[in-house]
């Protein structure tokens, strides 16, 4: 096991990290360090005292989760790394549910249909509602159903359309079969912690800290999870980039994170801009410069680019050089150049003398020469 050390993180992630009461919203480009940041806040909660065992860290993928809980194991006793909930959301709202979906009107030993099951029934109640001259596709059927639960809306009472109708009949179906789809695991979830306050107060007693990461990806339904789970203290931790959202198609509300301060009153806000990652550092450091073509004198067909490393980043020409090596980018000095804005039809000539050069350049192999 890795001991934890607070001065192994940048000045950014520091302040995140020490953050530890309150609503605080991060906000992190790529390659920024968001992980680390998570289990780092995790591991200075479990020092300062907090019990582990009330700590929720939430993702959306399996693998997040499971990259998050390897993280803490490195750098805490495996004892309380274990107690700490490192979960998904749906996996989340599975426990949740196993434990109090009874008070809903199911048995607690519900079954979770997958894709191949939905379609299945759905198939067998269009076949039993439609009229003979009604068609409908049982794919389009689920995918409208889904939108419609991650949305919170219920089935229509009365729909005398198709598809109105097969979502009420499919709801029904699947509760005379205890059984619930992966959308169902949110959506009864929120409903078990909004009208049940006895549940609530005892999730809310459970998980006194919560962190979410990707909060940019979250739906309505997930946002109102994480609201109801929140307590009074509000010690909610959110990590995103709002440039970074992916599951629109699966009703995700960039608006969460942009939104963030009216859900979650006074938050503290950090700023993490400086790549963490060294292949993700090293790529927002030479790419930006690898559009600002700088023309040597050398051999037809070579560009040499300018890194200006020294300048825009503070990095020294070691550190520069090292960084494009990374990248699969030769490097060597030049004390002369030729400048050339690939915006412009012509040269724009210019000499200087090396010592107002960065030392490091990248030289690329171009399929023609300069114009």
């Amino acid at each position: 096991m890795a001991r934890f050390r607070l001065f192994d993180l940048n000045d950014a992630q520091q302040r995140a990290v020490k953050c530890t009461e309150g609503p605080l919203l991060i906000l992190a480009g790529a390659g920024t360090g968001k992980t680390r940041v998570i289990t780092a806040r995790v591991a200075c909660l479990v020092m300062q005292g907090t019990d582990p065992a009330h700590i929720l860290a939430v993702t959306f993928t399996n693998k997040a989760a499971t990259e998050m809980r390897e993280r803490l194991e490195r750098i805490l006793e495996a004892e309380a790394a274990a107690k700490v909930t490192m979960s998904t959301f749906h996996a989340l709202c599975l426990r949740i549910l196993r434990a109090n979906i009874d008070r809903l009107g199911y048995k607690n030993n519900f079954s979770i249909y997958d894709e191949g099951d939905q379609l299945g029934l759905i198939r067998k109640i269009i076949t039993r509602t439609a009229a003979r001259e009604e068609k409908l596709d049982p794919t389009l059927a689920k995918n409208a159903i889904s939108k419609a639960k991650n949305n919170s809306w219920k089935p229509p009472d009365g729909d005398e359309t198709l598809l109105g109708a097969v979502f009420a009949r499919y709801q029904a179906e699947l509760k005379t079969l205890n059984a619930v789809d992966f959308d169902d695991l949110l959506l009864l979830a929120v409903r078990l912690l909004s009208e049940h306050a006895d549940v609530r107060e005892r999730w809310r007693a459970r998980f006194r800290y919560l962190m979410v990461d990707e909060f940019q990806d979250t739906n309505k339904l997930q946002l109102e999870l994480v609201t109801l789970l929140a307590d009074e203290r509000r010690n909610v931790a959110v990590v995103g980039d709002d440039d970074q959202s992916i599951y629109g198609w699966r009703g995700a509300e960039v608006s969460n994170i942009l939104e963030f301060e009216h859900h979650f009153p006074n938050p503290t806000i950090s700023l993490l801009m400086e790549p963490w990652d060294p292949d993700a550092r090293d790529a927002t450091y030479c790419t930006p410069y690898l559009n600002r073509q700088v023309l040597i004198d050398g051999p037809p067909g070579k560009l040499v680019v300018s890194s200006v490393f020294k300048n825009g980043f503070g990095m020294t020409d070691a550190a520069a050089t090292s960084a494009m090596s990374r990248c699969g980018i030769p490097s060597r000095t030049h004390s002369h150049a030729v400048s050339r804005d690939p915006c412009m039809t012509g040269r724009v000539s210019s000499t200087q003398s090396s010592a107002t050069l960065p030392c490091a350049w990248a030289e690329r192999t171009m399929p023609s020469a300069v114009p």
